[in-house]
């Protein structure tokens, strides 16, 4: 028997198939039973896979819970400039109420929090995920602005992050989800307050930030697909067709 053949494999590629799989089931336990009662063999069970090959890509739940709530595309999104800066900032509120709206971040952040704070390492992971990112990508939006005269320098960008995503999160859990009517007016006029920016009262259509992102609507557009072909359709199919698609896959999405 050669060396080549006794030696064992490593470095086996993650199947993102796996992946999907396990965070499409993770949402959909998130909005039937909570965070409290989710486990991660009620995940496998689910996504129809191993815990082992779960716990090779997770340490805990509340990293499967951040990875499915917080999506990169959308948690970790494109500021790339589109030449209005008022426009800009108008499609951030959006996506802010958009991404903080959705039933499972509702149904996952009080448990989550608890568990973060309940575990300073695991409260760094979760930052370095995606938290770290966003803000830093803001900031660099922010900054941009300023250096081409678009804004003033504003507040501490982070506080114009947080203030984004503590509205939504209150709104919705304080007065019902008909109280987001008319947030993104209120959240835009903030953002251009403490920007600087010119003060507009509307902004483009919910799909301008669909254009500004065309892989990732492509992206959800295939998964949808995939869904259907491996069995995975169901509410979480039908909402990615009937969303508009820098939310699709996270309904509900108050854009629509």
């Amino acid at each position: 028997m050669t060396e080549t053949s006794t030696r064992p494999k490593r470095g086996r590629r993650r199947d993102p198939r796996l992946d999907d799989a396990v965070l499409i089931a993770t949402r959909r336990l998130l909005n039937r039973l909570g965070y409290g009662a989710l486990t991660i063999e009620a995940i496998a069970r689910e996504a129809g896979v191993h815990r082992p090959a779960i716990y090779r890509r997770w340490k805990t739940k509340a990293e499967i819970v951040h990875d499915a709530v917080y999506p990169q595309d959308l948690a970790a999104p494109d500021f790339t400039p589109s030449g209005d800066f008022a426009a800009d900032l108008r499609l951030v509120a959006r996506d802010a109420i958009a991404l903080f709206s959705r039933r499972e971040v509702l149904a996952a952040v009080p448990g989550m929090m608890a568990d973060r704070h309940a575990d300073a390492r695991l409260q760094r992971r979760l930052r370095l995920r995606i938290e770290a990112e966003a803000r830093a990508a803001f900031a660099a939006f922010l900054a941009d602005a300023v250096a081409r005269g678009d804004a003033r320098k504003p507040v501490d960008p982070d506080v114009l992050l947080d203030a984004l995503a503590g509205t939504v999160l209150m709104r919705v859990a304080t007065r019902g989800r008909e109280a987001l009517v008319g947030l993104e007016d209120e959240l835009t006029l903030l953002l251009q307050r403490a920007t600087g920016a010119r003060e507009t009262t509307r902004g483009p259509q919910p799909r301008a930030r669909a254009a500004r992102r065309s892989g990732t609507s492509e992206r959800h557009v295939g998964a949808a697909r995939s869904d259907r072909q491996t069995g995975l359709a169901g509410d979480e199919g039908r909402n990615r067709q009937s969303v508009p698609a820098f939310c699709a896959g996270y309904s509900p999405c108050p854009s629509e």
